[in-house]
C-alpha cells in the first residue's frame, strides 16, 4: 500500500522516491527487497511489488492498444 501512490505518480509522468532510513541492521534491505529467491512469496519486498504494478500496468495498456 505504501508504494502504490509512488507507482501511480511515476505512471502519470511525475518523479517519485521511496527512501528507507534507519539504524544499521534494522531491516531496511529486507523491507525493500524481501526474500530475494522466491518472488511468489508473500514476503516479497517493496521493490518487487512496485515493479509488478508497473509491469501489470504496461501489460493492461498494451492489451488496450491491440483490441
Amino acid at each position: 500500500m505504501c508504494g502504490r501512490s509512488a507507482v501511480e505518480s511515476i505512471l502519470s509522468g511525475y518523479n517519485a522516491t521511496i527512501m528507507a532510513y534507519g539504524q544499521t541492521g534494522s531491516g531496511k534491505t529486507h523491507t525493500l527487497d524481501g526474500f530475494y529467491y522466491d518472488q511468489t512469496n508473500e514476503n516479497k519486498g517493496l521493490i518487487p511489488r512496485c515493479l509488478e504494478d508497473v509491469f501489470n500496468y504496461i501489460e493492461s495498456s498494451s492489451n488496450d492498444n491491440y483490441s
